[in-house]
């Protein structure tokens, strides 16, 4: 397998003024895919180092990223490394307060076959890895980045559904994939679909990874895109969402309305229709009805399900993102303390 490895740690200010281990973002995963690897030295098995020097840019992206050193040279290594930082996502400040915007950045950038002296990612032994079901990914492919899985494939193809099972790094990124699964068997599909596997990343508890390793399965629906809605306000909707995150008793309560309150209700609801962003948060919330009417509680509920969030991956393989879904949200008043409640308790 082929692999880049870009360089992990904190923050690290040089007397020059070169940020060395900025905070990032977005990271890249280790394992750069192989179409994006220089033809030249897949062809000769040639590993390689480019440091690139880039400025931070306004949205966190690197901006005019240079090459001031690339080992060996005549191999396309800079180009490559080049796109590679396009992945790349800045924090707007490091640890210390200092702005990363304009400042200059450095990224060193490793090509290898197998891996170089970094840390072996967990779960080579499929065997005895842990199964982690329900992912909580906090980043999917997009509906472009499915299109453009799509074009990889021969004009006139049928759609197929692609399995793999892949080892969980302990940065969240996916590594060691292999196919077990495919309604087609024509290895096309797998090539057009591997891609997409470097931009799935999966949020992990402390913890989660054991010296055993991690495992999940990743469902990928490869298809023509839908063409344009005929109707432009014609929605895709969600019909049966997974949560994976939701709003704390405690949060409820707090955004309980004050004009309800007031007027001694202790509990009320209103009907939202949320769009769900790319990483399956509830974005864009409308509400659709209220009760009681007039007493704050739509507001209240939008409040509210900023804090909720579904697995934005469909079991079928395909992004939500875009999607819109419609659900009740109840909100009840927290009860008072009993009588002496702040006092010390024995």
């Amino acid at each position: 397998m082929i692999a880049a490895f870009a360089a992990l740690g904190g923050t690290a200010w040089a007397d020059d003024g070169v940020i060395r281990n900025p905070p990032w973002r977005t990271q890249p995963p280790p394992v750069m895919p192989t179409a994006s690897f220089p033809q030249k030295a897949v062809a000769k098995k040639v590993r390689g180092k480019v440091v690139l020097q880039c400025r931070g840019g306004a949205d966190g992206h690197l901006e005019g990223c240079v090459a001031t050193q690339e080992t060996p040279v005549d191999f396309g290594f800079a180009d490559a490394a080049v796109v590679y930082a396009g992945k790349y996502l800045l924090q707007p400040k490091t640890a210390d307060g200092r702005s990363t915007v304009g400042a200059t950045i450095e990224l060193p950038i490793y090509f290898a076959y197998g891996g170089l002296d970094q840390p072996n990612p967990l779960g080579r032994d499929r065997s005895k890895r842990f199964m982690l079901f329900n992912p909580h990914w906090d980043m999917t492919p997009s509906h472009q980045d499915m299109a453009n899985a799509w074009t990889r494939l021969p004009a006139g193809s049928a759609a197929a559904r692609i399995i793999f099972d892949c080892s969980v790094l302990k940065s969240g990124h996916l590594d060691n994939c292999e196919v077990i699964n495919t309604t087609l068997p024509d290895a096309q599909y797998a090539k057009a679909a591997e891609p997409l596997l470097s931009i799935f990343h999966v949020t992990l508890k402390p913890g989660t990874i054991r010296d055993q390793g991690l495992a999940v399965q990743v469902p990928i629906n490869l298809r023509q895109p839908d063409p344009p809605p005929a109707d432009p306000n014609t929605v895709r909707m969600v019909s049966n969402p997974n949560w994976i995150s939701a709003p704390s008793p405690t949060q409820v309560a707090e955004a309980f309305p004050a004009k309800a309150a007031t007027a001694g209700l202790s509990e009320g609801k209103a009907g939202l229709e949320c769009m769900v962003d790319r990483a399956g948060l509830m974005s864009e919330c409308e509400v659709a009805a209220e009760s009681p009417e007039g007493m704050g509680f739509g507001e209240a509920a939008k409040k509210v399900a900023s804090s909720m969030g579904i697995i934005p991956w469909t079991d079928e393989g395909e992004p939500v993102e875009g999607a819109y879904i419609d659900f009740a949200m109840p909100l009840t008043r927290a009860a008072p303390g009993p009588a002496g409640a702040d006092a010390k308790r024995h």
